[in-house]
């Protein structure tokens, strides 16, 4: 499975080909609207694109193809398949039978994301017969070979291999792309893998390699040369597996694709093991290790040391500016003091100097408050899609390795066995550890539900088996912009947190209401409470964090709290 979705992912992103390529601006706005990575915003920005009347009919094909497949990919299940069957009954009352091929091709593409593997067979077959009927053999092609990936991924052998021969068929007769060809190759290959037909899918590869280096294409040569080693070594042919390894790793070293090359290395690496060679391991380990600091470190340090010299400057020049006041207050004290005469005129301006210094020192706080409250979040926002898109997807790309060593292990003893299955539920929890971090650090929920969804996920997440949160929340009014919604949203799961962490609550209740003053938000537990005189300056990050953020929205905290009887925390803020 985990093969079939590695190829149909890349298969599904080549453009469909009745598309001309075009330096039309507004194809080039749609692509890069199409490329923004946040979901949400993609989809969003699309939908508004897609109603634009000023579109022409290609130009709207191409934007609803795109937004069809965001909204498959962002588990939007229900508008996609809405959205496709209007589209296809719109094409056929216009008797636009391109749109009608495209469309019944992406129900195929929704129902794959939903894991509906028969459905999205009946769409593929039936996308299949209808572009062949109507005349789009790119489109053909297409389904003919996501039919021949499915097949293959449900063990139906034979269908598949005829899906992908007609799939090979079209695309030779019709010039696919060689990236098109490629992928298609590799599935027949991998089919007859399966099959224990060894030969036929060394052939493949070795053709492909010839092919592609007449080319001069060595990305596919290095691609196919890849997997031409792991079938190699399948074979137990080792030598000559390292041998094609290297050649793959040596094309791979002249190009920019750092992860594919990473790839190699993990996979030669393997073999060198296999073979006990470690003459060559050492130095093979020493490039993988810099390669990966290459690939997951470089940019991430570069942002944050950018970040942390941002927030130094600015406490340098709070800094400097406090000092320039202090030297002024100096100059006026020493000016009191050398002109006694004038000492009522000198009081009145220090009275006057001091209050301004007062509000300059409130806006210097407020603006350095600012300041760090929306760079957390933007930093926070940033980790997030480095978890998420960066080590997220290696991590998927690490599984989908280890998965392919299964079929290998298939003769070995149980405990390598229950040894394997161990590391690939250690990456899965890995894979959820790392979504869940990376919710949790992007406001994810609020830019996608809003913030009364927000807060029902919230409490409903954040209740234990000892704890019960009751959520009684008003809507935001419009005024509310969306600084003032996170944040509020920040303050609220900081002091659930506190709760749960150090109240050892059994019950919170937490309430929003809205009113002509503004926000009015109280959070109440039935903890163990603490006694407020004994703080002192003592405080915790956690409370000084929500003080800021609130006094950033120019609104008040209060605490009132007693041993053994709760805490409340009351919030108003005014809009």
């Amino acid at each position: 499975m985990q093969r079939f979705r590695e190829w149909v992912l890349i298969w599904l992103l080549i453009p469909v080909s009745i598309y001309a390529q075009t330096s039309d601006p507004v194809l080039q706005r749609i692509e890069s609207l199409s490329a923004i990575k946040a979901d949400a915003i993609a989809i969003d920005s699309l939908q508004k694109m897609f109603h634009q009347k000023s579109l022409t009919a290609e130009q709207r094909l191409i934007t609803a193809n795109k937004l069809a497949f965001r909204l498959a990919a962002a588990s939007r299940f229900d508008e996609g398949l809405r959205f496709c069957h209007e589209q296809i009954t719109l094409a056929r009352i216009s008797k636009a039978d391109s749109a009608e091929c495209v469309f019944t091709k992406l129900l195929g593409v929704t129902y794959y994301y939903m894991q509906q593997r028969q459905d999205a067979l009946f769409y593929f077959e039936k996308g299949l017969k209808l572009a062949e009927q109507k005349g789009y053999y790119k489109i053909a092609y297409s389904c003919s070979s996501n039919m021949g990936g499915l097949q293959l991924d449900l063990k139906e052998y034979a269908k598949a291999e005829k899906s992908l021969q007609h799939a090979l068929t079209l695309m030779e007769r019709y010039g696919a792309k060689p990236e098109e060809l490629f992928i298609t190759k590799r599935l027949m290959a991998t089919l007859y893998d399966y099959q224990g037909r060894r030969k036929e899918a060394a052939a493949i590869y070795e053709s492909t390699i010839q092919s592609s280096l007449q080319n001069r294409d060595s990305l596919s040569a290095a691609h196919a040369m890849t997997f031409y080693a792991d079938l190699l070594w399948k074979q137990q042919q080792y030598q000559k597996a390292i041998a094609v390894g290297w050649g793959a790793i040596a094309l791979e070293r002249k190009g920019s694709n750092k992860n594919a090359l990473l790839a190699s290395l993990t996979m030669q690496r393997k073999y060198l093991i296999g073979q006990q060679n470690f003459r060559e391991l050492g130095s093979l380990d020493s490039e993988i290790i810099d390669l990966q600091k290459a690939v997951f470190s470089t940019d991430l340090n570069k942002e944050i040391s950018e970040t942390e010299v941002k927030y130094k400057m600015a406490e340098l020049l709070y800094q400097q500016q406090l000092t320039a006041l202090t030297a002024k207050k100096k100059q006026q004290l020493l000016l009191v003091t050398l002109i006694g005469a004038a000492a009522v005129t000198v009081l009145v301006f220090m009275v006057v100097s001091q209050r301004n210094r007062s509000k300059l020192r409130e806006k210097l706080e407020a603006e350095k408050a600012a300041a760090i409250i929306l760079g957390e979040e933007q930093e926070r926002m940033r980790m997030a899609a480095e978890l998420h898109d960066g080590v997220g997807q290696m991590m998927s790309v690490a599984k989908m390795k280890l998965s392919a060593l299964e079929q290998e292990l298939a003769g070995q003893d149980k405990e390598i066995l229950e040894r394997y299955q161990g590391a690939i539920g250690l990456v899965d929890t890995s894979c959820a550890e790392i979504r869940q971090i990376a919710h949790n650090l992007s406001p994810y929920w609020v830019m996608k539900l809003g913030f009364d969804e927000a807060l029902k996920r919230l409490t409903q997440k954040a209740e234990g088996t000892n704890t019960r949160i009751n959520l009684y929340a008003d809507p935001l009014p419009p005024a509310a912009d969306k600084v003032t919604t996170s944040t509020l949203f920040r303050v609220i799961q900081e002091c659930i947190n506190n709760a749960l962490k150090h109240a050892k609550a059994t019950s919170i209740d937490v309430a929003v209401n809205i009113d002509e003053n503004g926000i009015a938000i109280t959070v109440e537990d039935d903890g163990v409470g603490f006694n407020q005189a004994s703080l002192g300056n003592h405080i915790g990050i956690g409370i000084e964090n929500i003080r800021k953020r609130i006094h950033y929205l120019n609104g008040t905290v209060e605490w009132d709290s007693t041993p053994g009887k709760g805490t409340l925390v009351a919030i108003n803020v005014p809009l």
